[in-house]
């Protein structure tokens, strides 16, 4: 465009004409040639250049048209100079620095235009993945996979699920273009990073890579097997899940280049999907939990678990422990230890035991309810401050038990009573024999004395 605008500028200043045609054009062909020069050396985007840098370019140029007038006849060129030096010096590159800043602006305003609508296209994208109904995780990573070739403006992408512990890349998702155009018999599933070229990169140095020229040579690269799909322009990025590398996701062949806003926006993009599936996974986690909780707590027999605040009530209770009483008599989710209990016996409940819970301690004791007897067990449940805020009680029905306790007393005593009256029965038995033992001898010792 520079060199454009310098020979449209310079023809028309010939065409015009005049005794200062040569200076003219002379001016523009070296501002012309110092400006390309500067770009080219200076290596920063135009909205980066500080006002210093800005203002030291106005300066250059201006001395630059200065020196142009000694294109003019000497002594011209001495008269003019005497007449602007002063003023093209003191105002030019300030009116320069002032243009070069306005432009500044104006290309800002345009990043942060094209970044707002980058970010409101990959918000939408993952308003769209995260509202598409899918029946597994592979399904929604492959709707991810579309959307981040489409987010990215590329044409073939895929995603690799990555192991630390195996170091292993197994694939997950590529799309319909890409497996059209590869002609790799057998492609395998599983690769191992160690041979793996060039889009393994991206686990070795645990950061995105990108590659505007994949025919280059490149000494990452250990070669590409026949009927490949051909690679232009490359760029993959690794998913982390904290520190840990969970996949990689490359794209390619876009038509323009690859830039850091296209590794942001896909990063950023990909991190959302995988905070996705990993909530996704928690919560189906949480549901089997929860399921398998409730299986049970809700099936465990003679037994009766409760959740306790710190008002004593009841705010949660469960089990079968209390089969066959009325439903009246059930513990009330609700109400409180006093309501249930009555204010005598509740207080007591609360004053003997739970209120040592509270303070830390896990108490047992033994209670009963509608003549059914509970061997009782409270212990207190912190929140994550580690504050005490609740009770779990878990009560085992034990009326069985005391029942088989007392019948095993009342036969205990019956056979007690049993023996001391057998014994009773034997000494009295030992008693008449020795009696009747000792009337015998007598009478044989009276025998013998009348002989």
């Amino acid at each position: 465009p520079t060199v454009i605008a310098m020979a449209m500028t310079a023809v028309f200043r010939i065409f015009q004409g005049g005794a200062a045609t040569w200076m003219g054009v002379s001016v523009i062909i070296t501002t012309g040639l110092i400006g390309i020069l500067w770009r080219h050396f200076s290596r920063r985007s135009a909205n980066e250049i500080p006002f210093t840098e800005l203002y030291l370019f106005g300066l250059v140029i201006h001395v630059d048209m200065l020196l142009c007038t000694l294109v003019l006849p000497l002594d011209t060129a001495i008269n003019v100079l005497k007449s602007i030096a002063l003023p093209v010096i003191i105002i030019y590159p300030v009116a320069t620095l002032a243009l070069g800043l306005l432009l500044k602006n104006r290309l800002r305003r345009q990043k942060d235009s094209d970044e707002r609508l980058r970010s409101e296209r990959r918000l939408k994208t993952l308003i769209n993945i995260l509202q598409q109904s899918v029946k597994s995780v592979d399904q929604f990573l492959d709707f991810a996979l579309e959307q981040a070739i489409k987010l990215s403006e590329s044409k073939i992408g895929y995603i690799y699920m990555y192991s630390e512990e195996t170091r292993q890349f197994t694939l997950n998702s590529i799309n319909s273009a890409a497996m059209a155009e590869c002609k790799v018999p057998d492609i395998p599933a599983v690769y191992d990073l160690e041979k793996t070229g060039l889009w393994g990169e991206a686990v070795r140095q645990r950061k995105p890579i990108i590659v505007n020229d994949y025919q280059a040579e490149n000494p990452l690269k250990k070669g590409i097997p026949e009927g490949h799909v051909k690679l232009k322009k490359y760029l993959t990025i690794p998913v982390f899940s904290g520190s840990r590398i969970v996949a990689v996701v490359g794209v390619a062949n876009r038509e323009k280049d690859y830039v850091e806003e296209d590794v942001l926006q896909l990063t950023l993009l990909m991190d959302g999907v995988m905070k996705a599936i990993e909530s996704q996974k928690a919560a189906e986690g949480l549901r089997q939990s929860e399921e398998r909780y409730a299986a049970i707590v809700n099936n465990i027999p003679n037994a009766v678990i409760s959740i306790l605040d710190k008002d004593y009530r009841y705010i949660f209770t469960t089990g079968k422990g209390l089969s066959g009483i009325p439903q009246n008599e059930e513990i009330p989710t609700g109400k409180t230890v006093y309501e249930f209990l009555g204010q005598e016996t509740g207080g007591l409940l609360v004053d003997l035991y739970y209120s040592r819970v509270f303070q830390g301690e896990t108490v047992h004791f033994e209670g009963n309810h509608h003549g059914m007897f509970f061997e009782i067990s409270a212990t207190p449940l912190r929140n994550e401050n580690g504050e005490i805020e609740k009770i779990l009680s878990l009560s085992i029905n034990i009326t069985e038990r005391k029942i088989a306790d007392a019948k095993l007393r009342e036969a205990q005593a019956d056979l007690e009573r049993m023996l001391s009256e057998s014994e009773q029965a034997r000494n009295i038995l030992l008693s008449v024999m020795e009696d009747q033992k000792a009337a015998e001898e007598s009478a044989s010792r009276k025998r013998k004395g009348r002989r």
